[in-house]
């Protein structure tokens, strides 16, 4: 008797080779970062999407890069009995001290702004001190504390840095941005200047306004 022949199937190809073991490394060692990447995203960004927003303002100091006429005089801030005061003496001769300025975080907009200082014009010699106070902020409470009454607290965290997978391996960046924090919730201080450095929180704005 005659052999029986498969008929094939019209339309139907045989099965082709296997991809090799090298393109499935290949694939995986791509595809892990993304998933690494996205899993981070998830789990920095959803909790602080449940985050109330901040209830206080936040006042600040910076340095920020000379201008044409360098300053003359030298400016600390600080807080002294719930008020913000500046310390201002004459920059001894030669000395082209940093511009320290004046910024304040408002919690409703979410916007910082600059505070105008007004220095004497009849400041006394080199080694003497005038303390003025900030006339705009004289009638607000200012508690000196890191961490706001409703849990945000000021930090400082590297920018300008590789990006997000340069965050998760451990490379940073080489900038300080201001933002303030709480349970995962981020909030960046952008003030009007884009090149600020030495920032250093003074302290938050109890809610109500007046002293």
């Amino acid at each position: 008797m005659p052999e029986d022949n498969p008929v094939e199937s019209p339309g139907m190809a045989e099965p082709g080779p296997a991809p090799p073991k090298s393109h499935l490394f290949i694939v995986a060692a791509v595809a892990l970062p993304v998933v690494v990447v996205a899993l981070f995203v998830i789990a920095s960004v959803v909790p602080g999407m449940r985050v109330a927003d901040p209830q206080h303002d936040l006042v600040f100091a910076a340095d920020t890069p000379y201008d044409r006429s360098p300053s003359p005089v030298t400016v600390d801030f600080r807080v002294r009995d719930g008020r913000v005061e500046a310390d201002i003496r004459r920059a001894a001769p030669g000395i082209y001290p940093a511009a320290t300025r004046l910024f304040l975080y408002e919690h409703q907009t979410g916007e910082v702004r600059e505070i105008p200082v007004d220095v004497p014009a009849d400041l006394p010699g080199d080694d003497e001190v005038t303390t003025i106070v900030i006339e705009e902020l004289r009638l607000r409470q200012v508690v000196a504390q890191g961490r706001a009454p409703d849990g945000y607290a000021f930090e400082l965290r590297s920018g300008n840095g590789p990006g997000l997978v340069g965050e998760i391996f451990g490379v940073g960046g080489y900038r300080q941005d201001p933002v303030v924090v709480k349970d995962g919730r981020v909030i960046p201080l952008d003030p009007p200047s884009t090149s600020i450095y030495a920032v250093r929180a003074l302290g938050w704005l109890e809610a109500g306004g007046s002293r």
